[in-house]
């Protein structure tokens, strides 16, 4: 998509690309998909186990496993971030605080758990998904 000639920015926002390092094993593959499930399950627990693990054996688990725990971190950031301004609001009444941040909190979840399945399943194909820096913040490397 190009605007007056120039190419959009967000042309390679969350694309699906090719890895582009050796073609990964199929247990590679699994791994990686692990890491990417796993934080829908534990948060940031499995894919730091994961990460821990492979770290020095499989780039290709290695970059997966520390997105997938970069996106489990920044939303359990953005999830004490939001308790906190729910606490805050529920001292007026706790009614308004529910009935702001309960949404807030679903939509916000519902993101996060519709990039963690596209990246496991680009994973799944030794593929790699790069998520946007907004909910994916670089913590681990």
């Amino acid at each position: 998509m190009t605007v007056m000639g120039s190419p959009s920015q967000w042309d390679d926002v969350d694309a699906v690309r090719q890895w582009p390092g050796e073609l990964p094993s199929v247990a590679e593959e699994a791994f990686a998909t692990l890491s990417y499930l796993g934080a829908i399950i534990l948060i940031p627990v499995i894919p730091l186990l994961v990460y821990l693990v492979a770290r020095y054996t499989s780039q290709f688990v290695r970059w997966h496993a520390a997105q997938a725990a970069n996106i489990a971190l920044t939303v359990l950031l953005y999830a004490v971030s939001g308790t906190i301004i729910g606490v805050l609001i529920s001292f007026d009444t706790w009614v308004a605080a529910i009935a702001i941040m309960g949404p807030v909190a679903a939509f916000g979840w519902g993101l996060a758990i519709s990039h963690l399945l596209r990246c496991a399943g680009a994973a799944r194909y030794g593929e790699w998904r790069e998520v946007p820096a907004w909910i994916c913040a670089p913590l681990i490397r």
